[in-house]
């Protein structure tokens, strides 16, 4: 994946350049595991500025272009955090589209500071988010590790336990698995790391075929 894509991609998030949707995107695919991007623009979280974590919304576009896979991007930021409200007209749409839907699995992707010791991390709520299903973080683990990611990690630093978040409320009201997925900026930011990522990402739809 060519590194000059990927930043035109991400320059378009953070410009809210998007003009599809309002203010997210469903994109539409073949698979039954779908990918979300709440935070592929800025967010405001209790009147604070969190900055853009606009390589998911690559990811999820990319993954859709190339590969068929569903997602929902967020393309605007209208001063919410919809892995942090009560509320959420992204979460409501999402758990809509959900249960008309094939959908087996949500992946909610995030990007974590450079800081952390993991390439990659998987909040499932200690298992409530995956109805118990740890087979599935066995499978992803396997994948991981054949795209070259070593450093991996479960509910360590990140959680998904706040009722509020897009795994935990997806989980809960669609009766389907949901990862929140926590890459490393270390790893994703530069062309070779991102594609390893991308390609990991790819190969998900295996895990329920």
């Amino acid at each position: 994946m060519e590194l000059n894509v990927i930043k035109a991609i991400s320059d378009k998030f953070t410009k809210e350049e998007f003009l599809e949707g309002d203010p997210h995107i469903f994109l539409k695919g073949d698979h039954e595991v779908m990918f979300s991007a709440a935070h592929a623009v800025s967010q405001i979280r209790n009147g604070r500025y969190k900055k853009s974590e606009t390589y998911t919304g690559v990811l999820a576009k990319l993954l859709n272009s190339y590969a068929r896979y569903p997602a929902i991007v967020k393309t605007r930021n209208l001063f919410d955090d919809a892995n942090y409200d009560p509320e959420s007209f992204y979460r409501q749409e999402l758990i809509d589209f959900i249960k008309v839907s094939k959908i087996q699995c949500l992946i909610d992707l995030h990007i974590m500071k450079p800081s952390n010791h993991y390439d990659i991390e998987m909040a499932t709520g200690n298992g409530v988010n995956i109805q118990g299903q740890w087979w599935i973080i066995n499978e992803i683990n396997g994948i991981a590790r054949g795209n070259g990611i070593e450093k991996i990690a479960t509910d360590e630093n990140f959680f998904a336990l706040n009722p509020n978040c897009i795994a935990a409320d997806i989980s809960k009201k669609c009766g389907i698995p949901a990862i929140q997925m926590e890459i490393n900026w270390k790893v994703i930011s530069d062309e070779k790391g991102f594609t390893k990522i991308y390609s990991f990402l790819k190969e998900l739809d295996s895990v329920f075929n």
